[in-house]
């Protein structure tokens, strides 16, 4: 008896396998920078350049 053939099941057509999408990430955010106007030399150097431009000032006046 001669050996039976592979049995052949057919095959789907060949179509073009679709490519993995690539996505473009988002940068992080930047961490939020600390308000300078919270400093206390920052506070203290602005009460005193107020209060000697005032001085100036009425003192140009008499």
């Amino acid at each position: 008896m001669p050996p039976k053939p592979p049995r052949v099941t057919p095959s789907p057509p060949k179509t073009p396998v679709p490519q993995a999408r690539t996505y473009v990430r988002a940068e992080r955010p930047k961490p939020a920078r600390r308000n300078p106007m919270r400093s206390v030399l920052v506070m203290v150097v602005l009460t005193t350049v107020i209060a000697s431009t005032t001085a100036v000032a009425f003192g140009a006046i008499r």
